[in-house]
């Protein structure tokens, strides 16, 4: 993975008709470890991606010819699980918008930053991987996938298969290895089911599990009265298997008197049960299998060197779950469909969201903490398919952890700053909302002039009527003399020097003076009365708010009503003016000074 979120070897392909242009970016992306095609034009784009496996599109918005825009079409027309991501200058946000209606996965605005591309192109490549990943639950895995009880495609356990095949119609004793979990006694029946002993018996024994006297009892049987509970005789596993094979679950936690007695049995092919001088006859294949390293515990003693010879003629490492590129999701499917019918639910499906949890999760319990997480999720879950909700806490909580890339440097450079991390969250928002700024605003928890203010800095274009609500607003806030009076619903008026201000929409205003004091915030204490809107010493009121930045707290009154204002208002009647209707379909927010009549 690349610091930028994506792929190392995801080929992105760039489109631009600037060769300076591409050439930098392609200098980026190569560097973070991409492989790159080019275009100069839609067309030619367009039929490198009917030949080339792309995994992410980044194309300028103004192209010769056919346009970016276009391209953006006819890519999430034919191609929709490719991400397409769009160059656009920052004053084309409108353009942005309609590529994103067109299905285009995300923008980059210009000057392009390379923070910005890397994070933006490493997102995509990841959701490129990720749908992939979930088309092909649905594709049925090829014959040889599902080796006996074998499950996976990845190139890890196509070595697996490769080498069972190769080994399984011989009878070369062999050792499975790997850590707990990952499917070793399923690697040993797989060997028993494709060699000529598969119509013999298929016996295992975990010596991890028995006591040394039990062990031996159990492997080499014993006789009638050979001790204090052996009331009748019992058949050594060495002989129940014979004709089969025999597998030798953690033989690396045998007791050393056991391997003695066990070394002897396999050369001489002959065990004696415990309590009888009789010997018994075998044949059998030996499987065994580990999660130690026997090379080091021979090098310390806790492991015979000959037995250690015998067992380990042919060795089958087992590959843990997160060296199984593409096998997470195939298993999970697996272990949904049988969890499914066991707890009787009509769970069929899993979640993009599970999917990219289940696939940044390491999985240190391998395929045994998988099986876990897929019956814990079925049990919880209330839909037709799993979502990220019904997953176990902590791989939730892993996914929730992969997901913050900002503060991550990429490949030792220096990490987003927090100015560039709001940056792009705000001009994706107002992406989402369609260029709608009331909306934007209202989904960033901002009021709308902060907004423009932040766009004008962003370099994206203010609107005449946005404008005049700045300037308005600045004229309100530099006011030392009057008072701002906040409503509950969509009317404020402000009483300022000279003008009364009215603004609608819910505006969050500010009090007048408020360079001679704390303002009144959300949390602030506001007990004023009708008519007495400062303390009675005529100093402004204080108080500090959640956000300690003077934002008026709301008056506890009814709404509709209007509040009198002290001094000579419009007209010479001391009230304040009705206010002028909002025309119908007119979007954001209008504040109207009027100079006050003189008498």
């Amino acid at each position: 993975m690349t610091a930028g979120g994506g792929q190392t070897g995801a080929r992105v392909l760039l489109v631009d008709d600037d060769p300076v242009l591409l050439r930098v970016v392609g200098g980026v992306l190569s560097q973070a470890g991409y492989l790159l095609s080019s275009a100069r034009a839609a067309e030619d784009a367009w039929l490198t991606v009917q030949r080339e496996e792309i995994d992410v599109v980044l194309t300028d918005l103004q192209l010769e010819g056919e346009s970016g825009l276009e391209l953006c079409r006819r890519v999430g027309r034919d191609f929709p699980d490719l991400p397409v991501i769009l160059v656009t200058g920052a004053s084309r946000l409108e353009s942005a918008v309609a590529a994103l209606r067109a299905g285009a996965y995300d923008f980059v605005t210009k000057p392009v930053e390379p923070e910005s591309l890397l994070l933006a192109v490493g997102r995509a490549a990841e959701h490129r991987r990720v749908v992939r990943e979930v088309a092909r639950l649905k594709t049925p895995p090829p014959p040889d996938a599902g080796l006996d009880d074998l499950q996976g495609d990845s190139p890890a356990m196509r070595d697996v298969y490769d080498l069972i095949a190769r080994v399984a119609e011989t009878d070369a004793t062999v050792l499975v290895t790997g850590e707990s979990g990952t499917g070793k006694e399923l690697a040993a029946h797989a060997l028993h089911q494709r060699s000529a002993r598969r119509a013999g018996p298929f016996v295992a024994v975990n010596c991890a599990a028995l006591t040394e006297t039990l062990l031996e009892s159990e492997l080499f049987g014993h006789a009638k009265g050979a001790f204090t509970d052996a009331a009748r005789a019992h058949t050594g596993l060495f002989a129940r298997a014979n004709g089969g094979t025999l597998f030798l679950d953690e033989i690396g936690d045998m007791p050393l008197t056991t391997q003695v007695k066990v070394l002897r049995a396999l050369q001489e092919r002959k065990v004696r049960p415990v309590g009888t001088t009789d010997e018994v006859p075998f044949d059998v294949r030996l499987i065994s299998a580990t999660h130690q390293d026997l090379e080091a515990m021979v090098e310390e003693g806790r492991f015979r060197r000959d037995l250690y010879f015998r067992v380990d003629v042919v060795r089958l490492e087992m590959p843990p779950l997160r060296a199984r590129e593409g096998d997470v999701l195939l298993l999970a499917r697996r272990l949904l469909d049988r969890q499914a019918a066991r707890m009787n639910k009509p769970v069929t499906e899993i979640s993009p969201a599970a999917a990219a949890a289940l696939l940044a999760y390491d999985w240190p319990g391998n395929v045994r903490e998988l099986v876990n997480c897929i019956e814990h999720a079925v049990a919880l879950c209330r839909l037709s398919h799993l979502t990220f909700e019904d997953l176990p806490e902590k791989i939730r909580r892993r996914a929730g952890a992969s997901r913050a890339p900002a503060a991550t440097p990429r490949d030792g450079g220096p990490p987003i700053t927090l100015a560039e991390v709001e940056r792009q969250h705000v001009l994706a928002v107002l992406a989402a909302c369609q260029g709608n700024r009331a909306q934007a605003a209202r989904a960033l928890g901002l009021d709308r002039t902060t907004l423009y203010r932040k766009l004008q800095r962003y370099g994206v274009p203010l609107r005449e009527g946005e404008k005049s609500l700045q300037a308005g607003e600045s004229l309100c806030m530099r006011s030392g003399s009057g008072d701002l009076l906040h409503h509950e619903t969509q009317e404020t008026y402000a009483r300022v020097d000279g003008c009364i201000g009215i603004v609608y929409d819910g505006l969050a205003c500010r009090r007048a003076g408020r360079e001679g004091g704390h303002g009144h915030g959300h949390q602030g204490r506001d007990d004023r009365r009708d008519g007495d809107h400062d303390r009675q010493d005529g100093r402004p009121r204080q108080g500090r708010g959640s956000e300690g930045r003077g934002r008026a707290g709301p008056l506890a009154r009814p709404a509709g009503r209007r509040r009198k204002l002290e001094g000579p208002g419009l007209h010479g009647r001391g009230e304040v003016p009705p206010a002028p209707r909002r025309e119908p379909g007119e979007a954001g927010v209008r504040l109207q000074l009027r100079p006050r009549r003189r008498r």
